[in-house]
This record gives structure tokens, C-alpha cells and sequence, in this order.
């Protein structure tokens, strides 16, 4: 039987979650609240939310409604996708997989998003662990070096003069199931347990996560990208090498720009990088 680092059986002390229950939580509190514009579409299985999200959309702008945002929740995915179309391990009632649509008022918010949504997942998450929750460039969140969590956000920008929206995807561990662990990965009763802590119940903690990535994509406080450089992993001096399509770059890590770009110092002189993935750290 899996267990927890505290010795205590996970399948007893985890009972699995229901759709039923996520709906009345959700009612409870962002999804009940006065005024909230935000829809909630919850399933206990679905091939992906980034899927789902996307065709719903597509639909409202085919026929020229304009939707209110919206929340794509599954307790399971059979077909989630992380960056660069790789898969997303989305076990039943083992993590958060959401897509948030929402519409973008300009590019600059498009450009902040990913930056936002890493915070509001980063501190989120350290509520229960404190400060052991941190975000690899560009958007993946790590604990103790094993990945939590994963980012995705597709830009849909329809023909003027109708609206650009964003679709937020989220991939986040919140057990080890029974089934095994991936690699150099981690979940949150997991690194809870490490650190002498109790996770919060698995729907709570799927309410509150959408919740604050709610009020950071709408959010008009300044400062996010100095909250992303406080919570980043990666600190001055650090040797990096990175993919850039077909490309590696190496260098050194240099601090971010205001937008979250990172900026890497190779033999080359200074280079500001936009996009990528960091592989070696």
C-alpha cells in the first residue's frame, strides 16, 4: 500500500474526490460569489481541458457570441498536454488540470499572464509549505528540484474586431497515486509531509488554486515581476543551457526584465531570451 513520508496510508487518509463535490465548493465561495463573471465546467473525465476549453471558444467566436470567462475543471485527464505538445500525466483525483479562458484587453497583459499565473501558483502553494515552492523558467513549479506543476498558455486571437482571449492551462501534483511517481517529480501531501506539514483537502485546494489564479490573471496590482524574480529558482551566476527549437544556448543567469524574460550572459555578449526550455540547472 502507498504511503505517505509520515508512514500513514495515502488511501485512507485521501478519500477520492468527487465532480459533486467540487461543485459545491466551488458555489461556496469564487464560483457562488455576488458579481463573479467566471463560469465553472467541471468533469470527472475528459480527454483535456486545454481541448474542451478551446473548442468552446472556438464555438462562441464561430457564432459571434461573446462568452463570459470560464474554467474547464477534470479530475482526470486521458489526453493533457504540457508546453511543446508533450503529455501530461492526469491520474483520477491526483492533481489540479484546469484551463482558464479569459478575455486579454492588450498584448502586454498576454505577455504578463504566464508571469501572474507562475506567481499565484507559487505562493499558493507555500500557504502549505512555506517558502520550499519555487518557479523554473519559464513556468514550471518546483519543489526541492522535482517539478510540482506545469503552465500553459495559448493565445486565441480571433479576426478584428473581435476579442483576444487567453486560455490558461494548469497541471498541478496534488498526490503520488498508488499507480507510481514520475521522475524527478513531486506532490503537494508529498513535499507537505516532508516538512512536517498536513496538505489541505484535495477540493479545497483545487477551489482556492482557481481562485487565486483568477485574481492574478484579473488582478490591476503592479509588481508581478518582482514577486516572479523572488520566488525564481534560478539566482545570479547560475550556469544554464537551454533549448530554442532545433537550438542549445549556455550561459550564465543574469535576473529577468520587467516582463519575465530572462536575460543569460554567454560568450557571446548578453542574450534576452523569450521563450525555451531550460534543461540543465
Amino acid at each position: 500500500m502507498e504511503k505517505d513520508l509520515t508512514g500513514a496510508p495515502l488511501t485512507a487518509q485521501r478519500p477520492a474526490p468527487t465532480v459533486e463535490a467540487l461543485c459545491q465548493e466551488w458555489q461556496r465561495g469564487l464560483g457562488g460569489a455576488p458579481g463573479t463573471p467566471l463560469g465553472g465546467i467541471f468533469h470527472s473525465r475528459i480527454d483535456s481541458t486545454q481541448r474542451l476549453a478551446r473548442t468552446l471558444l472556438d464555438q462562441c467566436v464561430h457564432e459571434d457570441e461573446g462568452p463570459l470567462p470560464f474554467v474547464v475543471v477534470a479530475l482526470e485527464q486521458q489526453a493533457g498536454r504540457g508546453r511543446e505538445g508533450r503529455s501530461w500525466w492526469s491520474p483520477a483525483g491526483a492533481g489540479l488540470y484546469a484551463s482558464l479562458v479569459l478575455p486579454v484587453p492588450d498584448r502586454e497583459r498576454l505577455q504578463d499572464l504566464p508571469v501572474r499565473v507562475a506567481v499565484a501558483l507559487a505562493e499558493y502553494v507555500n500557504r502549505t509549505l512555506g517558502d520550499g515552492c519555487r518557479i523554473k523558467w519559464p513556468n514550471d513549479l518546483v519543489v526541492d528540484r522535482e517539478k510540482l506543476g506545469g503552465i500553459l498558455v495559448d493565445a486565441v486571437t480571433p479576426a478584428p474586431p473581435a476579442d483576444s482571449w487567453a486560455i490558461v492551462g494548469v497541471g498541478l501534483n496534488y498526490l503520488v497515486p498508488i499507480s507510481g511517481r514520475l521522475e524527478n517529480a513531486t506532490a503537494l501531501v508529498e513535499a507537505s509531509a516532508s516538512r512536517g506539514k498536513a496538505a489541505p483537502d484535495f477540493v479545497p485546494f483545487v477551489i482556492g488554486a482557481l481562485t487565486a489564479l483568477w485574481n492574478a490573471a484579473t488582478s490591476e496590482e503592479s509588481g508581478w515581476g518582482d514577486r516572479y524574480a523572488h520566488l525564481a529558482v534560478h539566482k545570479p551566476g547560475d550556469r544554464l543551457r537551454f533549448r530554442l527549437g532545433a537550438e542549445e544556448v549556455e550561459g550564465t543567469f543574469a535576473g529577468f526584465d520587467a516582463r519575465g524574460f530572462l536575460r543569460l550572459t554567454t560568450a557571446d555578449g548578453e542574450r534576452q531570451v523569450r521563450s525555451g526550455e531550460v534543461f540543465s540547472w
